[in-house]
């Protein structure tokens, strides 16, 4: 009889410990972020860098204190700007400037999976495939003596994309319920958005962008 419930409290601690190594998180992440596109010669010697933000939910369910699976619903802009010299006809003075920016509007879903080390704060490392609807694509263009003009949705372009995320960054408990955490995520479209085609590439256009995310979590 000792043994039996011997092997029961063993099995109760184990199953306790576990249920705490597991619980469910949720919260808020956002920050801004840094993308442009790539894919062909065209588009990556006339777009560079463009400055948008990222924001929204996350759920999280940590497998135990190292393995954690996430999911997470988010609106990102992303695209690219460019600022040209505006010169005579003989290209000798730089009589002003004009500038171009593409804003991409898409709601993400992204699934991660996260390794972490360390007790209290957390470092960790994660990866995963993300999938966006395309929202809303704009494109706008002003300069020196140059009236601002902003267009709605003016190539076609593939309504989806999708790529793949990885970060890196630590979390510091507040509490016994709430953390804070900070991140550097990185995505790369895998996807071709263009459905038009040049000689150059087959016009292949993709983003990538690098997101700086705060957050706050709830340990449900």
């Amino acid at each position: 009889m000792k043994t039996l419930l011997s092997c029961l409290l063993l099995v109760f601690i184990s199953l306790s410990s576990y249920a705490q190594e597991s619980r469910f998180e949720t919260g808020v992440e956002l920050g801004p972020n840094s993308s442009r596109m790539w894919g062909n010669e065209a588009v990556e010697s006339n777009r560079g860098l463009r400055s948008g933000f990222a924001g929204g939910l996350f759920f999280q369910t940590n497998m135990n204190r190292w393995f954690s699976l996430r999911s997470h619903l988010s609106y990102e802009v992303k695209g690219s700007s460019k600022t040209y010299a505006v010169t005579d006809i003989h290209g000798n003075s730089q009589e002003g400037t004009y500038h171009f920016r593409s804003s991409f509007h898409y709601m993400t879903l992204g699934f991660l999976a996260r390794a972490s080390i360390g007790k209290k704060v957390k470092y960790y490392l994660n990866a995963g495939p993300y999938f966006a609807g395309l929202l809303k694509h704009t494109e706008e263009s002003w300069g020196d003596n140059i009236t601002r003009v902003k267009h709605n949705n003016p190539y076609d372009l593939k309504p989806f994309d999708t790529g793949i995320s990885t970060g890196i960054g630590l979390s510091v408990p507040y509490g016994s319920m709430f953390a804070f955490s900070f991140e550097i995520r990185n995505n790369i479209g895998l996807y071709n958005i263009s459905n038009s085609e040049t000689i150059i590439n087959d016009g292949t256009v993709q983003h990538v962008s690098t997101n700086f995310l705060l957050g706050v979590s709830y340990r449900l």
